[in-house]
């Protein structure tokens, strides 16, 4: 009996899965809160905007230019929250979670979200 057919090779390999995108070199605060000290105003769901200072117990300040924020077709995010038992910054009291999106943070969905 005659053996097993093999299928010819594949007329080109696969292409290689696309890299994540490049971290950024630093982070921008563009939103903290305090919740035990400080909530949001009702103001900033529209004006996305509050306090002055990133040490307020209350910030929020998108920044105006935030294409620049764009690498590799979309923005990438960092939440640290308190809480839990995994260290983040040497803190064994507060999480971080990094997620990226194609959509910037007004819009109404976060458009493709990849954790």
């Amino acid at each position: 009996s005659a053996p097993p057919a093999v299928p010819p090779p594949p007329s080109s390999p696969p292409s290689p899965p696309s890299p994540p995108p490049s971290l950024p070199s630093f982070w921008q605060t563009i939103a903290h809160q305090d919740i035990q000290a400080a909530r949001f105003p009702n103001s900033a769901r529209t004006s996305f905007a509050a306090g002055m200072s990133a040490d307020d117990d209350a910030y929020m300040a998108l920044p105006a230019d935030h294409e620049s924020f764009r690498r590799d077709g979309v923005y990438t995010f960092r939440l640290t929250y308190g809480g839990g038992t995994m260290l983040a910054a040497g803190n064994p009291d507060w999480l971080t979670s990094t997620w990226t999106q194609t959509n910037w943070v007004t819009e109404g969905s976060p458009g493709t979200l990849t954790c």
